[in-house]
């Protein structure tokens, strides 16, 4: 196998010969890490590159996670902006990022595990991260939520195993802690020694609302 072409003819003849649906890349990406590991067969490099999926996300070192807020009313009134009930302003929820943040509550420590176990999954590395914050305007939400928001995310990537097949890394906005700057400071000073380490943070907000 030299290329994904060569890989789809062979799933194709495979797949008919034994009368199987078709098996996805992050499946056969799986399914070879476990024969190296039970030492089966032995480790490739090029086809371990033909079997990663999406390989374009990451080829520059860091891998891009997206996670929402939850809704909050923003003050922009713009009227092309999407207004779909329980949802962040201009986000819609058939949109892959706000799918995973349906899913996780729109808790950010459980929309980062899951981000990461697909990247994982997809044999993309994360030990590099560039966090994207979305969700209407974040300068206008309440600070101790940005404050927990921000911490969370840190706690997230410091705590996360990527070896474990159950969830490991607990939702913090729940908790009824208190967070102060220093706890803030604590995880991120963590994180620069961490596996999965926050190198870029962005967050989505109106330019008017800067200050």
């Amino acid at each position: 196998i030299k290329s994904k072409k060569d890989l789809l003819q062979i799933q194709k003849e495979v797949c008919e010969e034994l009368g199987s649906t078709f098996l996805t890349q992050p499946m056969l990406l799986n399914t070879y890490r476990e024969l190296i590991k039970n030492k089966r067969i032995n480790m490739n490099d090029s086809l371990f590159q033909i079997l990663r999926k999406r390989r374009i996300r990451t080829s520059s070192g860091v891998a891009p996670v997206a996670i929402l807020t939850k809704p909050f009313p923003c003050p922009g009134k713009c009227i092309y902006c999407p207004s779909e009930p329980d949802m962040p302003k201009s986000y819609i929820s058939n949109e892959p990022a706000v799918m995973r943040a349906i899913l996780a509550d729109f808790d950010p420590a459980r929309q980062i595990e899951i981000r990461l176990r697909g990247l994982e999954i997809a044999g993309n590395p994360a030990d590099k991260i560039e966090l994207i914050v979305m969700g209407g305007t974040w300068s206008v939400l309440p600070r101790e939520y940005q404050l927990k928001y921000i911490i969370s995310c840190y706690k997230a990537c410091n705590d996360f195993n990527s070896k474990l097949k159950t969830k490991n890394v607990k939702p913090q906005l729940k908790t009824k802690k208190l967070y102060t700057i220093d706890n803030l400071i604590q995880e991120q000073t963590k994180n620069e020694k961490a596996k999965y380490r926050i190198v870029g943070l962005t967050l989505e907000t109106r330019p008017d609302y800067i200050d």
